[in-house]
């Protein structure tokens, strides 16, 4: 209802494409999280939110840029959901050692943030796996 009285309303758009987010509904969102940042470019809550959206779509390479994006703009004070989104982006692009970071930097911001340990523990297994191989 919000866009059809203000096509302008760059937190409308945004809105609309976190529930078409939420809906799995990969396309919409897109087009609406992208229309939102066309209004407000420098909204690093935005481009956070289309960053999920590609982390959620596997879209690593497009997730990294976005959150990396998102992260500049908080200009070192970004939340930590948005470092251990950046976590997962860097994970589904294979950059283990990032992932880690992210992770880390994101508990840093919020010690108890379960959801980042969790992250963090699956990359430290996987950057052991990796090592073992190479080392064997």
């Amino acid at each position: 209802h919000a866009i059809r009285v203000d096509r302008s309303h760059a937190d409308a758009w945004n809105l609309a494409g976190r529930v078409a987010l939420a809906r799995s509904e990969w396309q919409i969102a897109e087009a609406a999280l992208r229309h939102a940042l066309e209004l407000e470019p420098t909204n690093a809550m935005m481009h956070n939110n289309i960053g999920l959206l590609y982390v959620r779509a596997k879209r690593g390479s497009e997730a990294v840029d976005a959150l990396e994006t998102s992260v500049a703009l908080y200009d070192g004070d970004a939340p930590h959901f948005v470092l251990n989104n950046l976590g997962l982006a860097y994970e589904l692009t294979g950059d283990l050692e990032e992932a880690r970071d992210a992770f880390e930097s994101a508990i840093a911001v919020r010690p108890l943030y379960s959801t980042a340990r969790v992250n963090l523990e699956r990359v430290v297994r996987k950057l052991e796996r990796t090592s073992r191989r190479l080392d064997g």
